[in-house]
């Protein structure tokens, strides 16, 4: 059986190749990695290579300066940091994270690592283990915790990173510096509950992932309803079943109103980060609404 799925991925991705999409397995569904990868598609001209890094940068730069003003330090080098980034995209530690954080995440997730630069970082909803790498690399001197109910795909626990078995919220972190403490939560879990959470452990800084705008649900099958960008956006009064279909699934949630009310008065800042998949065409389908959340 293993061969023939071989085989059959080798004749299915002849097909698909052109269009810049690679089959990595075939399960109840084929899995794509949509888009080429900065490890192995990139300009072999220098100068042409740097022209990439400086648009990276110019997009940084301003998201940060306009956006997230006083995050980044000053004197804080964009150019530099892009380049890090890329050369770590680059080195071969880390590839093959279909289901986990891609291009555009870890793009943004390291740069406001390094921008911040934590000395308490968490992350709820490890799954493979690529993002607590991430942060073992843009913060070598950083405390990570990460949590996640089930362990079982984590390919690696020999970093620096403390791995946890169970949910974050039943861990505790002592007294926290809010300005020193940065939380990544990827674990479809309602943001609602993870933002009086992070309030009440005296979190600051938060990145959300798979957070869409309400209309925009029907991309995901399991979102952490109601997400960060809801609430943030506001809740229509009449507002209390949401339904879309996923595929071949009919999705309900019913909205626990009072959390989300209680949940989106804590929200001092809400920032989408802007894509950079799409314009790259690294991982072309990984935007997911990633925003930085200040509470």
């Amino acid at each position: 059986m293993f061969v023939v799925k071989k085989i059959v991925v080798k004749a299915l991705n002849a097909l698909v190749r052109p269009f810049g999409a690679k089959i990595v397995k075939l399960g109840s569904g084929p899995v794509f990695i949509a888009g080429p990868g900065p490890s192995d598609c990139y300009m072999a001209n220098e100068e042409l290579s740097k022209m990439l890094l400086d648009e990276l940068s110019d997009v940084s730069r301003a998201f940060f300066l306009q956006r997230l003003p006083g995050l980044a330090p000053t004197g804080f080098d964009f150019r530099a940091e892009v380049e890090k980034f890329m050369s770590i995209c680059r080195d071969g530690q880390q590839q093959n994270n279909v289901g986990g954080s891609g291009f555009h995440n870890s793009f943004w997730i390291f740069l406001t690592a390094r921008a911040l630069d934590p000395e308490l970082i968490v992350e709820s909803g490890v799954f493979k283990g690529h993002t607590s790498k991430l942060f073992e690399r843009a913060c070598p001197n950083a405390t990570i915790h990460g949590f996640d109910i089930n362990l079982g795909k984590l390919e690696d626990k020999t970093g620096r990173a403390q791995f946890h078995e169970y949910d974050w919220s039943c861990f505790d972190f002592g007294k926290v510096n809010p300005n020193k403490a940065l939380v990544f939560f990827d674990c479809h879990v309602n943001h609602a509950r993870r933002l009086l959470e992070a309030q009440a452990r005296g979190f600051k800084h938060l990145i959300f992932d798979d957070n869409p705008p309400l209309h925009k649900l029907y991309a995901y099958g399991r979102p952490g309803f109601p997400t960060a960008n809801m609430l943030h956006n506001g809740l229509s009064a009449d507002l209390s079943e949401v339904r879309w279909r996923w595929h071949d699934k009919q999705i309900d949630y019913t909205l626990n109103r009072a959390e989300a009310e209680a949940a989106a008065k804590v929200i001092a800042q809400h920032e989408v980060y802007p894509d950079v998949a799409g314009p790259t065409r690294y991982g072309a389908l990984s935007y997911s609404f990633l925003a930085y959340v200040r509470i």
